[in-house]
């Protein structure tokens, strides 16, 4: 068996390189990938970051997402469900091997691909190394290999795109790898080990899906939150509706100051960009130059200001730095009563308030109400234009902290009215948090946020219309005692005045 010697000194690429041939949208994933299971890294095409700085540190020329996703065997060249995470260490390399991802590269020799796919494989496999063996390692840059030529196992990858029963060459082994250190000096590591060639373990890089542990990461609540909250969790428009001062449209001149122009991709990519610079500060990240990731962002050019951007930045910080300790808060509809209920009467109605409902979570958006015994409708409920407030399906559906009046008709005897209250909100369960580990220990870890869970809450108000006996029949008392005061007086006069005989 001929030898192939090849060594390539590659660098140290601190982003991925892409294959995708035009910018992806950031998405979270549909649901919570499960602990232990295996997912596989891509990457979105470069986005170039420089015009803007964060500190002292620039932002990135070749920033990209990264996309982690399942390796379907049907249909292998193309994640299935893939979602965007966010990067833990502004200063590791990205998942850049894999058939896959290298094989866009134009300007890579078919040697270097190769080399980068079997790097791949070897590290996607059952590679007994130790982690402690790349202690005090930057990268993997090269690989001595034999059993197969470059061109040989590119053609039979090739083939494999379109053809679903192809296979791929055997007795295919690594001799070496070539490790770099960060003070760009190289080490060279004997492996003489024997890899099994597959699409699963070829073309993309392998991670393993695990639960977080924020005890063990500076500043790893606080990134949790940011991701939390931010998109792509949720809407960019809901995003920027929490701050104060800044809009879409605002965001959109700022990156037109910065790029000549704007779009949905360059809007996509600068949010993206700058929720992943505000995790990798709070996580206390340095960039690939050693330069810690200041707490403002700035434009590059001194002459143009882009005060959106900014504070977009300093709200994620700002507010991801309250979250130190993980709260998943909770659902609870307060019952808002005044101490002394303004009664009003009419000649048709009577009527109690001003009452609300409210609750702390921002995840509730309506409270549903419901009129206890109120089938005949009589009961209803007033807003602050003593207007009847939308009954749907025999519900209210108030906002939290919506003041409502209570009316009852004049004549209906109603003493006592009870309101239920109930909202269906969400919370951040404390076990969805995920980390994604490389196979590679050397390569970039992820993050995604917490994923939500639904909670239910519910409350009661207990109102007293009049005194216990009705306000309409209290008054109907009065008339008959005063009545019965007036026939006794005169009796007790008649009774006291003294008879002429």
């Amino acid at each position: 068996m001929n030898k192939k010697v090849n060594l390539l000194l590659v660098g140290l690429l601190v982003f991925c390189t892409s294959f995708i041939n035009v910018n992806a949208k950031a998405a979270y994933p549909k649901s919570n990938p499960t602990v232990g299971k295996d997912l596989y890294a891509t990457v979105d095409e470069e986005f170039d970051f420089s015009k803007v700085k964060f500190g002292e540190a620039i932002g990135s020329g070749s920033l990209k997402k990264i996309f982690l996703g399942d390796f379907v065997s049907s249909d292998p060249y193309n994640l299935n469900n893939s979602f965007t995470a966010y990067c833990l260490d502004a200063s590791k390399t990205y998942p850049d091997r894999g058939y896959q991802n290298v094989s866009k590269k134009t300007n890579w020799s078919v040697d270097a691909r190769i080399i980068n796919t079997l790097i791949a494989t070897l590290f996607n496999s059952e590679f007994g190394y130790k982690e402690a063996e790349l202690i005090g390692y930057k990268g993997v840059t090269s690989a001595y290999y034999e059993g197969v030529t470059a061109n040989d196992l590119t053609t039979a990858l090739e083939n494999c795109r379109t053809n679903a029963d192809c296979t791929l060459p055997t007795g295919i082994k690594i001799n070496s790898i070539v490790l770099s250190k960060s003070n760009n000096s190289f080490d060279s590591m004997d492996l003489n080990q024997n890899i099994n060639l597959t699409l699963e373990k070829a073309l993309y890089e392998k991670y393993k899906v695990e639960q977080a542990n924020t005890a063990n990461v500076k500043g790893y609540e606080q990134a949790m939150w940011i991701i939390s909250n931010t998109y792509p969790m949720i809407t960019i428009d809901n995003m920027l509706s929490k701050i104060n001062g800044v809009t879409l449209d605002g965001i959109k001149d700022d990156i037109k100051k910065l790029e000549g122009t704007v779009s949905d991709e360059l809007i996509d990519s600068y949010i993206y960009s700058i929720v992943q610079y505000a995790v990798w500060h709070v996580t206390g990240s340095t960039d690939a130059e050693n330069n810690t990731i200041g707490t403002e962002i700035s434009a590059t050019d001194s002459s143009i200001t882009i005060p959106n951007l900014a504070k977009l930045y300093s709200y994620l910080i700002t507010e991801g730095k309250k979250h130190d300790t993980y709260n998943p808060g909770t659902i609870k509809i307060n019952v808002n009563k005044p101490e002394k209920p303004v009664e009003k009467e009419t000649n048709t109605e009577i009527t109690s308030g001003k009452y609300s409902f409210s609750t702390d979570s921002s995840l509730v958006k309506t409270i549903v109400v419901s009129i206890e015994n109120n089938e005949d409708g009589n009961i209803k409920l007033l807003d602050s234009d003593n207007k009847e407030m939308t009954l749907i399906n025999g519900i209210y559906e108030l906002n939290s902290g919506e003041e409502f009046t209570i009316s009852v008709p004049r004549k209906s005897n109603i003493t006592k009215v009870t309101i239920n209250a109930y909202a269906k909100g969400e919370i951040y369960d404390v076990s969805s948090a995920r980390k994604y580990s490389p196979y590679l220990v050397l390569n970039q870890s992820f993050i995604t946020g917490r994923m939500t869970t639904e909670i239910d809450a519910s409350a009661t108000l207990n109102v007293d219309i009049g005194p216990a006996t009705g306000v309409e029949n209290v008054a109907i008392l009065l008339v008959i005692t005063l009545v019965s005061f007036s026939i006794g007086y005169l009796v007790l006069g008649y009774k006291n005045k003294s008879v002429d005989m």
